[in-house]
């Protein structure tokens, strides 16, 4: 679990197979991307509480999360199998 503030958003399965969920607390979607660990932008979603990472190849990444405004950004490493 992560936490912005007194909020936590939870971002599970870690290590992923097919998917991420992510579930914050007032249980909106939110805005996500997926970095390689070199920066390179490898996808981008809005609005979402599951991210589908099967296409990624095997590997560390982190997913920035975006959530309501006024808000700072979140950085989660996960691990792709």
């Amino acid at each position: 679990i992560a936490e912005i503030g007194q909020l936590p958003i939870r971002v599970f399965p870690n290590p992923a197979h097919a998917d991420l969920f992510v579930e914050s607390p007032d249980g909106q979607p939110v805005d996500v991307q997926v970095h390689d660990l070199t920066g390179k932008l490898e996808m981008q979603q809005r609005r979402v509480r599951q991210v589908g990472v099967s296409a990624l190849a095997p590997g560390l990444y982190v997913l920035t999360i975006n959530g309501k405004p006024g808000m700072p950004e979140m950085h989660i490493r996960f691990v792709k199998e």
